[in-house]
């Protein structure tokens, strides 16, 4: 198995954990009675714009870091 292939299952597995994770700890929110089922949409609503948020702004990180790694190696 090339190494590419390696980190793309490894990524598929914490992505799926990471789901079923979520999900036990939402589910567990409503069978115990802790929260309202709103509340739980909401709490994983604001999660996942935050998810968002922090993913576009490593993207936008790491065009700059190449961006300025480029323009170094001109000089």
């Amino acid at each position: 198995m090339h190494q590419s292939q390696e980190r793309l299952l490894n990524i598929i597995f914490v992505i799926i954990f990471a789901f079923v994770w979520v999900g036990l700890i939402s589910m567990s929110r409503l069978v115990l009675g802790a929260h309202w089922p709103s509340d739980v949409i909401v709490g994983l609503a604001i999660a996942l714009l935050w998810l968002i948020f922090v993913i576009l702004a490593f993207i936008r990180a790491e065009i700059e870091i190449n961006k300025h790694s480029k323009l170094q190696r001109t000089r």
